[in-house]
């Protein structure tokens, strides 16, 4: 995964991957959420997303927590890149065509 910078607040901690393919998680000793813009479109979307799954992986495996993407319905440990990649780059079509 690479370098991942760490903020340490009093209600928990923020976790930001280091790189081109930025997202952000935060933990707070019982749930973790993950953040991503929706501005990353094709092979970004792909990197990005599996950067995000690899963490939420690490997640789980340190705390017990079950992860869940609610865009593909899914738990992330299913690992279904191919769902949330195309669910993912769908909302960026859509902002894309509708907000812009």
């Amino acid at each position: 995964m690479g370098p991942v910078d760490v903020e340490e607040f009093p209600s928990g901690l923020t976790l930001r991957p280091q790189g081109p393919h930025a997202f952000q998680l935060d933990y707070d000793g019982e749930s973790a959420q993950v953040f991503i813009p929706y501005h990353y479109a094709a092979e970004e979307a792909v990197a990005v997303l599996t950067k995000a799954y690899r963490l939420a992986r690490v997640v789980e495996e340190e705390t017990g927590l079950e992860g869940y993407d609610p865009q593909t319905d899914r738990p992330t440990a299913e690992n279904d890149l191919v769902s949330a990649v195309t669910e993912f780059t769908g909302i960026v079509r859509w902002i894309a065509e509708t907000l812009h």
